[in-house]
């Protein structure tokens, strides 16, 4: 049987060549089970449960011994989701540590730790040959990775079993093993780690290509990172998979995977019909545990699009099966959700404030904050979930995942800002509206800055980039590899820093106004701080303002690209001003503006509105982000001057800046040069072809020379230039959820050190921005700050769609 481990194609060539011939009845039976064997490491267990039959047939007829095959039609059952079958074929076999083993396993499958715990550890003293000694320790380690209290015990039997597979050359056993220490990372908290260990197990000879399974597990690891999509897509393609491979158990866990990436997307009722087909896959295989699992999914959904107290005692039955066979977190979000209409069943979700996993704690302090009897207790509990969320996306070096663990504070940030607003504070909400924005808004490397195969994959993409399929690909492999990368955990100190936030705006804003707008219960709020006090003001319905918005940007639009539509630009303009600042105007006066726009207003070409135009203005993610930008240390050095190809004025524009106010050109800059010559800059301007990639923000680029500069490859700066200008289309945008931390080229350099970066969020005629980027330049070398001279530029040359960002 080495040799099924060592090239299961080898061993299924073999056998059908052999099958092909005469062969004695016996040696047929020896075939066929080879035949198995092989389409089981391969992950056929239809076309491997057609084989056995016929073997069993044969065996059966010429009385030889059952045994073995009925042992590997045991696992058939098992792998296929007959659970009842492969109980019922190990029941008719003599114990023995190798019955026990999959015994075990089966019984893990159901659910029942319990049980398979024992029977595992048994096989596993009492097994000598490496192959099933090796199957045992990976049985237990997979029975372990569901208990958060031995991980670590499960990460070494995974160790143990990847070195005996090893010994006796079966590679890809051995990899599933690295493949599974990933799973237990997942477990753990530690998405990165565990995302480079999935990718490890590929490298080592895991085929995901045939194992269903293991593009569930990576699913997992980016759902649990915000990346919905991106893990849906993952889900159908394994479902397609197990579908065709006839492997029920693993396909119905695919299916329940699904469920909660249409829960966490917002699509309810595709998590119902989801988590309703998966449990009844799971009822029918006779996993219990699973099916509780799956009630929960789909109760959680109902709760969410018909909120009705007849379905609490369900979901409180439900909730105990979960935590009775240890999924402890899908049992307190279930009893979180209906606790809006049991507020007595929030205690119990309360406890699992200390449990042993991020998720499991963060929803805990959130069920404690709502349980709280006063403001007081409210924001502790919520302070203390957010320490929870700040260390978890320490953990996570890309900003993609970042922002995606960061979703885990935005009920206990919104917690907090409910009883902030019910409080009627200015300071509170502030602090409130901040302390969520602040999370993901990190400064410093979370990986080497010339790691080679980073750059490696970046300078393929570039000579791959008009091969769409290809591209996609090596898209892929980049994004895997940034996911993989840790962060630095001791980084975390974004929650304590908001409580600081208020003194240091007292200190730092001066002449200026700032405006923070924050969406609560289809309600915009914005707190203003002007001369050191705080405003609260009510400003509309989420849906007025939303609708101006995309009129507005939809007429800015229009008019920037054809010069038409004017009048109706005006109009929307106008509106939209009204609502946002008529309820302000007396607070800010004509001051200089410091904006920090939620989510809703991340699209407003602020310079277009009446109460912006000719006014100095810096639009920032927080204020806490805006006060590390203003405090950041100034560099030293010329200005660099950087174009890219295609664009008739480009050229010629890096040439006349950098002739009238010194520095160095680069009008033919390549990738390198750009980085290595922007690398700690004071100011560098770039003028080249821009483009904002809204499915994968960290793959909007600016054209140079040889191809495109990637946010990916601006995070490998050491640091990035204090005053960045784009001189390109559309750069300047973000992307994120409605309340999430936004993503884009501005988020990148401004964690790798830029104070000021000024972009365009809308399109630009090339030929037109020339003269405002040269009326800009003249305006910063007068002295004046970025938004002072951006302000005085736009009053000549019009151009609303480019903005001012972070510290200006």
């Amino acid at each position: 049987m080495t040799s099924v481990l060592d090239d299961p194609r080898a061993t299924l060539r073999t056998a059908l060549t052999a099958l092909s011939g005469e062969l004695s009845v016996a040696a047929r039976v020896d075939a066929l089970h080879d035949l198995a064997q092989a389409r089981i490491e391969l992950g056929d267990s239809s076309a491997a449960n057609a084989a056995l039959r016929t073997a069993l047939r044969l065996a059966v007829a010429a009385r030889l011994d059952l045994s073995e095959l009925r042992l590997t039609m045991a696992w058939v059952h098992f792998d296929t989701g007959d659970l009842d079958g492969c109980f019922a074929l190990l029941d008719q076999l003599a114990d023995n540590p190798r019955v026990r083993c999959l015994r075990g396993l089966a019984a893990c499958a159901a659910g029942d730790y319990a049980t398979a715990e024992p029977l595992l550890s048994s096989a596993v003293g009492a097994l000598s040959d490496p192959r099933w000694l090796a199957n045992a320790l990976c049985s237990r380690g997979i029975c372990r990775s569901y208990d958060a209290f031995r991980l670590a015990e499960a990460d070494a039997d995974f160790v143990a079993a990847q070195r005996l597979y090893a010994s006796i050359g079966a590679t890809e056993r051995a990899a599933s093993c690295v493949h599974n220490r990933g799973f237990v990372a997942f477990r753990a908290g530690d998405l990165p780690l565990a995302l480079r260990r999935y990718d490890e197990a590929e490298r080592a000879g895991m085929r995901s290509d045939q194992r269903g399974e293991t593009l569930v597990d990576r699913a997992g690891a980016l759902l649990a990172g915000g990346l919905v999509k991106e893990a849906a897509a993952v889900l159908q393609r394994a479902a397609r998979l197990l579908g065709d491979a006839g492997r029920g158990t693993t396909f119905a866990e695919a299916t329940l995977s699904l469920a909660r990436c249409a829960l966490v997307a917002g699509s309810p009722q595709t998590a119902i019909a989801a988590a309703t087909d998966a449990a009844q896959m799971f009822d029918r295989q006779g996993r219990d545990a699973w099916t509780a699992v799956a009630r929960a999914m789909e109760l959680r959904a109902r709760f969410i699009l018909a909120p009705c107290a007849d379905l609490v005692s369900e979901a409180q039955t439900v909730a105990a099966q979960c935590k009775q066979s240890g999924w402890r977190v899908e049992a307190a979000e279930l009893l979180l959700a209906a606790a809006e209409h049991a507020p007595k069943l929030l205690a119990s979700v309360a406890a699992e404030r200390f449990g042993p996993t991020a998720a499991l704690r963060a929803v805990g302090w959130l069920a404690k904050a709502r349980l709280a009897a006063d403001r007081r207790g409210v924001y502790a509990a919520c302070r203390a979930g957010l320490r929870v969320v700040d260390e978890q996306i320490g953990l996570m070096g890309s900003l993609e995942l970042q922002a995606g663990v960061a979703a885990l504070g935005g009920a206990l940030a919104r917690a907090g800002l409910r009883a902030a607003l019910a409080s009627g504070r200015p300071r509170q909400v502030l602090a409130w509206t901040d302390r969520y924005r602040a999370l993901t808004w990190r400064v410093g490397p979370v990986r080497p800055p010339d790691d080679p195969s980073l750059v490696a994959e970046l300078a393929h993409l570039r000579t791959v980039r008009d091969d769409l399929s290809r591209t996609a690909e090596v898209e892929q492999g980049i994004r895997r590899r940034a996911m993989a990368a840790s962060g630095t955990p001791s980084a975390a100190t974004t929650t304590s820093a908001a409580t600081t936030t208020l003194a240091g705006l007292r200190e730092r804003l001066g002449p200026r106004a700032l405006i923070s707008f924050v969406e609560q219960d289809g309600v915009v709020w914005a707190t203003t701080v002007v001369d050191g006090t705080v405003r609260l003001r009510r400003l509309g319905s989420v849906g007025a303002i939303h609708d101006e918005t995309e009129r507005l940007r939809f007429a800015t639009s229009v008019t920037l690209q054809t010069g038409r539509a004017a009048e109706a630009c005006a109009r929307s303009a106008n509106a939209l001003d009204r609502l946002l600042f008529a309820p302000l105007r007396r607070l800010i006066g004509d001051r200089p503006l410091v904006i920090v726009p939620c989510g809703l207003l991340r699209k407003v070409p602020w310079p277009a509105l009446p109460s912006c135009t000719g006014r100095p203005l810096s639009i920032v993610p927080s204020a806490t982000a805006w006060l590390g930008a203003s405090t950041a240390p100034p560099a030293e050095g010329p200005p660099v001057w950087i174009a890219g190809p295609g664009l008739r004025h480009a050229e010629q524009e890096v040439q006349d800046l950098s002739a009238r106010f010194g520095g160095r050109a680069l009008p033919t800059a390549t990738v390198d040069e750009t980085l290595a010559a922007v690398n700690g800059a004071a100011i560098a301007h770039v003028a080249a072809h821009g483009t904002f990639r809204s499915d994968a923000p960290m793959f909007s680029n600016l054209l140079l020379a040889d191809g495109p500069l990637y946010g990916y490859d601006l995070d490998r700066l050491t640091r990035s230039p204090r005053v960045l200008v784009l001189s390109a289309c559309d750069v300047g945008r973000s992307v994120g959820g409605p309340s999430g931390p936004p993503i884009g080229l501005a988020s990148v350099v401004f964690r790798r050190g830029t104070a000021v970066l000024i972009a365009s969020t809308m399109p630009v005629p090339d030929a037109q921005a020339a003269d405002l980027m040269t009326a800009l330049h003249a305006e910063l070398h007068a002295g004046h700050s970025p938004a002072e001279a951006l302000a005085a530029a736009q009053s000549r040359h019009g151009h609303l769609g480019f903005t001012c960002v972070g510290a200006g």
